[in-house]
């Protein structure tokens, strides 16, 4: 066996077990953990880092089962050369759905749903599935805009047409991919809108993750949403509120727009604690309208925008009363210290000043969105995600 295949099984072999089975077999040892360590470090080297991200995504969603670990590999390794290339200058987007023969994507319905379109297609003449997805994506994600196209294949790499959605103009493909994996776990959509540098993913009829290029730094970055559900749970939101909290936490991180959003049981005291704006506002309810949009505007300024945490029954309401606020910073802000590879990275003036009302307000959650899309999160004065990685002792909360 060569050596990169028996990293890959290795890996594969270890991100398979649970920890139960990890416990019953022996193999939590610090030996273990030096080898998995070692096998990761070889794939870096290799440029199979991919698998990692693979192995990831599958270990947090099991009905993901029947999608090969290859192919899913291969489709990673494809959408992000689509990031990377330019077409006349211009970014080229791409939808892809994998889904698995005898879904319900393969049955008679999929006539009443989805039209085939009329690009005629060349057959591509190779076995190799990453070149029949390259070979495809040059000659036809221009012709087929990626807001409207998907491009279909089955679990096995075998390529099924071009689709596009009967009557359904005023839905987005964002809402288009959620509908369309909604009733059927057999169905993956992967989707990368031009110039975004960002993969979107889709199943069971939720946006489950985002894989995002990191411009400054080359890396690409996994981030799955559920994760920010948790933080967002914290808050005990009713659900319609979460729901629009987690779509702008989201949309400013896919527009690479840096915001603060703070949350306190007590309103902040102007000139304590902020400067107040110049913007005045009518004080508005999270939730009991649909303000995201508006949200998401107020956020785009500079400044904070301030939210009051109310109780209304077993839940809180959360009151919008101050944008564009900026938070007083102290010179040496007492968040707990946390275990992260990103400790040692300069942050800016956001980071600093979420710190900062974290280590004065315990009760205060705080989420910081930066430019380059990474999100952080603060409650009960400590660091409990930063830049989207998860940090130690986040278990205590979620």
């Amino acid at each position: 066996m060569k050596k990169d295949e028996w990293i890959r099984d290795f890996v594969s072999f270890i991100y398979g077990k649970n920890e139960n089975e990890f416990l019953a077999e022996g193999f939590c040892t610090d030996k273990t953990k030096n080898i998995i360590e070692k096998a990761i470090t070889e794939m870096h080297k290799l440029g199979m880092y991919d698998y990692k991200d693979v192995f990831d995504i599958k270990k947090r969603f099991k009905r993901l089962s029947w999608l090969s670990d290859d192919f899913f590999s291969n489709i990673l390794i494809h959408l992000r050369r689509t990031v990377y290339r330019k077409v006349e200058k211009r970014s080229v987007g791409a939808c892809l759905v994998i889904a698995k023969k005898g879904s319900a994507f393969h049955s008679e319905e999929l006539n009443t749903v989805f039209n085939k379109s009329v690009i005629q297609i060349e057959e591509v003449t190779t076995n190799d599935r990453l070149d029949k997805l390259d070979n495809l994506g040059k000659r036809y994600y221009e012709l087929a805009n990626s807001e409207t196209f998907i491009f279909v294949y089955t679990e096995d790499a075998n390529f099924q047409g071009i689709y596009y959605y009967k009557n359904s103009e005023t839905l987005s493909q964002y809402d288009k991919l959620k509908k369309l994996t909604q009733s059927n776990a057999e169905i993956f959509a992967l989707f990368v809108e031009s110039d975004k540098n960002c993969i979107r993913m889709f199943f069971y009829g939720k946006h489950i993750a985002d894989y995002y290029l990191k411009e400054s730094t080359g890396q690409w970055y996994l981030r799955f949403v559920e994760d920010i559900e948790n933080y967002i749970r914290i808050l005990k939101l009713n659900d319609k509120a979460s729901t629009y909290l987690s779509s702008v936490i989201l949309r400013l991180s896919y527009e690479k727009t840096g915001a603060i959003l703070a949350f306190t049981k007590e309103k902040l005291k102007k000139t304590d604690d902020y400067k107040n704006s110049d913007i005045n506002i009518n004080p508005m309810y999270f939730g009991r309208e649909n303000c995201s949009s508006q949200i998401f505007e107020f956020a785009m300024k500079d400044g904070a925008v301030l939210l009051h945490l109310m109780p209304n029954g077993d839940e809180n309401d959360a009151m919008i009363y101050e944008t564009s606020a900026i938070l007083s910073q102290t010179d040496t802000p007492k968040v707990k210290a946390c275990k992260s590879e990103k400790k040692q990275e300069s942050f800016g003036s956001r980071h600093n000043a979420a710190r900062s009302l974290a280590s004065k307000y315990k009760d205060a959650a705080v989420f910081v969105i930066s430019e380059n899309r990474g999100i952080s999160f603060f409650y009960d004065g400590k660091e409990l995600m930063l830049k989207d990685e998860i940090l130690e002792g986040h278990e205590k909360y979620i």
